[in-house]
């Protein structure tokens, strides 16, 4: 696993970059260099790790070679492998909220995600083989830089590093049928699809986005709104949140889907083998994902 940086339709290696920009500056040691670049660390560093790859950038983009990946067609990890948590959010959008019927929430709706649910753009959503009614859902989920607790409104901001953009993949069967808590339904492995870019908040406004997103499921558009329909913006879900428990660096939170579920639509509409799911969101890219069906024999 590698980290690397999008520019200008290009991938580049951090390691790369970082190396050739630091060799002739601060003389980090090799031990500093491959924490700084390794997937699952780099994320403690914070604003040391923006501000160098920022210099880097500047310094050595013309004496690196680009990494030769296709992102549109090329499978990829999630941008963010290892939150020591995931925190989901229900029922955060008016569209969303009107569709199902119910009530205006009066606060944030948090619950957990188990981290082994992730995988990354242009991987397959396995549905096991006991789950028939599996549902898709766009949603824009906010990195956290850095460790907060019980945050003002200027430590949450500060906390943001970026989004991403996520599927909040669903078993109803579960969740709505058998009424079990939505972390089990939310939870099973490959539902909590990532990618297929951070994008930081020097190319997005964090603290009140207002981005286009659309869900396709076999080219067909099931969800058209905007993050600006959310009820909780990014950073009151980061002042809520750490009142219950500390964010760290890495973790993430998906912050609610609009209006288009599959499970409310008329007949109710569900993944099955062989579907494509594609989540656009402005500025940030396209996550897509495969959905494939376990068979016993694999388990």
């Amino acid at each position: 696993m590698e980290l690397g940086i999008f520019v200008d339709k290009s991938v580049f290696s951090v390691s790369d970059l970082l190396k050739n920009y630091l060799e002739g500056t601060l003389r980090m040691m090799s031990r500093e260099m491959i924490e700084l670049t390794n997937p699952l660390r780099f994320f403690r560093f914070g604003d040391l790790f923006l501000k160098l790859i920022s210099n880097a950038l500047n310094d050595s983009i013309s004496s690196v070679k680009p990494v030769n990946i296709n992102i549109e067609k090329e499978p990829l990890e999630p941008p963010v492998p290892n939150p020591s948590k995931i925190i989901g959010i229900g029922l955060n959008y008016v569209d969303h909220v009107k569709e199902i019927g119910a009530k205006m929430p009066r606060e944030p709706i948090p619950f957990l995600k188990a981290p082994s649910s992730l995988i990354g753009h242009n991987r397959a959503i396995v549905i096991p083989p006991d789950i028939e009614k599996v549902d898709y859902e766009i949603e824009l989920v906010v990195v956290i830089k850095n460790k907060v607790r019980f945050a003002s409104k200027k430590e949450a901001l500060d906390s943001i590093l970026g989004f991403t953009i996520g599927n909040d993949v669903s078993a109803r069967d579960i969740q709505i049928d058998k009424r079990r808590p939505w972390s089990w339904a939310k939870s099973y492995d490959t539902f909590s699809p990532l990618g297929p870019l951070l994008v930081t908040c020097d190319e997005l406004d964090c603290e009140d986005p207002d981005l286009e997103m659309i869900t396709k499921l076999n080219g067909e558009i099931m969800q058209k709104s905007r993050t600006s329909n959310m009820i909780f913006k990014p950073y009151e879900l980061i002042m809520f949140v750490s009142k219950i428990m500390a964010l760290y660096p890495g973790d993430l939170i998906f912050t609610g889907t609009p209006a288009g579920v599959g499970f409310t639509r008329n007949p109710p509409v569900f993944l099955k083998e062989k579907d494509v799911v594609e989540l656009t969101i402005e500025k940030i890219g396209t996550l897509r994902s495969f959905v494939e069906k376990e068979s016993r024999s694999n388990i």
